[in-house]
Protein backbone atom coordinates (compact mmCIF):
# COMPACT_ATOMS: atom_id res chain seq x y z
CA UNK A 1 0.00 0.00 0.00
CA UNK A 2 2.83 2.39 0.71
CA UNK A 3 4.04 2.05 -2.88
CA UNK A 4 0.54 2.96 -4.09
CA UNK A 5 0.56 6.09 -1.95
CA UNK A 6 3.98 7.11 -3.20
CA UNK A 7 2.92 6.54 -6.79
CA UNK A 8 -0.25 8.56 -6.25
CA UNK A 9 1.72 11.41 -4.72
CA UNK A 10 4.43 11.36 -7.40
CA UNK A 11 1.87 11.91 -10.17
CA UNK A 12 0.15 14.75 -8.32
CA UNK A 13 1.52 17.46 -10.59
CA UNK A 14 0.16 15.68 -13.68
CA UNK A 15 -3.44 15.75 -12.46
CA UNK A 16 -3.60 19.50 -13.06
CA UNK A 17 -3.25 18.86 -16.80
CA UNK A 18 -6.15 16.37 -16.99
CA UNK A 19 -9.86 17.09 -17.14
CA UNK A 20 -11.58 16.82 -13.77
CA UNK A 21 -13.30 13.57 -14.75
CA UNK A 22 -10.12 11.91 -15.97
CA UNK A 23 -8.15 13.06 -12.93
CA UNK A 24 -10.84 11.67 -10.60
CA UNK A 25 -10.85 8.36 -12.47
CA UNK A 26 -7.07 8.04 -12.24
CA UNK A 27 -7.05 8.88 -8.54
CA UNK A 28 -9.75 6.32 -7.82
CA UNK A 29 -7.91 3.59 -9.72
CA UNK A 30 -4.73 4.33 -7.79
CA UNK A 31 -6.55 4.55 -4.44
CA UNK A 32 -8.70 1.45 -4.73
CA UNK A 33 -5.93 -0.87 -3.49
CA UNK A 34 -5.60 1.26 -0.37
CA UNK A 35 -9.33 0.97 0.32
CA UNK A 36 -9.26 -2.80 -0.29
CA UNK A 37 -6.52 -3.06 2.33
CA UNK A 38 -9.09 -2.07 4.98
CA UNK A 39 -10.81 -5.23 6.15
CA UNK A 40 -14.18 -3.47 6.35
CA UNK A 41 -14.08 -2.73 2.62
CA UNK A 42 -12.26 -5.83 1.35
CA UNK A 43 -15.38 -7.63 0.06
CA UNK A 44 -17.30 -4.58 -1.19
CA UNK A 45 -18.41 -4.24 -4.79
CA UNK A 46 -15.97 -2.66 -7.21
CA UNK A 47 -18.27 0.26 -8.11
CA UNK A 48 -18.68 1.19 -4.45
CA UNK A 49 -14.92 1.05 -3.90
CA UNK A 50 -14.32 3.16 -6.98
CA UNK A 51 -16.77 5.81 -5.77
CA UNK A 52 -15.23 5.80 -2.30
CA UNK A 53 -11.72 6.00 -3.74
CA UNK A 54 -12.67 8.95 -5.94
CA UNK A 55 -13.65 10.91 -2.84
CA UNK A 56 -10.41 10.26 -0.97
CA UNK A 57 -7.81 12.92 -0.37
CA UNK A 58 -4.19 12.36 0.53
CA UNK A 59 -2.79 13.91 3.70
CA UNK A 60 0.59 13.18 5.22
CA UNK A 61 1.52 13.67 8.85
CA UNK A 62 4.61 13.02 10.88
CA UNK A 63 4.62 10.22 13.43
CA UNK A 64 3.12 11.38 16.72
CA UNK A 65 1.58 14.49 15.16
CA UNK A 66 -1.86 15.43 16.50
CA UNK A 67 -4.44 15.27 13.68
CA UNK A 68 -7.77 17.07 13.97
CA UNK A 69 -10.64 17.05 11.49
CA UNK A 70 -13.62 19.27 12.29
CA UNK A 71 -16.05 17.16 10.25
CA UNK A 72 -16.66 13.41 10.54
CA UNK A 73 -13.77 11.86 8.63
CA UNK A 74 -12.71 8.33 7.78
CA UNK A 75 -8.94 8.12 8.11
CA UNK A 76 -6.92 5.25 6.69
CA UNK A 77 -3.51 5.17 8.30
CA UNK A 78 -0.74 3.61 6.22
Amino acid sequence: MRIDLELKRSFGHLYKTFSRGLANEMMSVMSISIVRGVRLFAQCEHDFLRELSARMTFEAFDRGEHVVHTNPTLCIVV
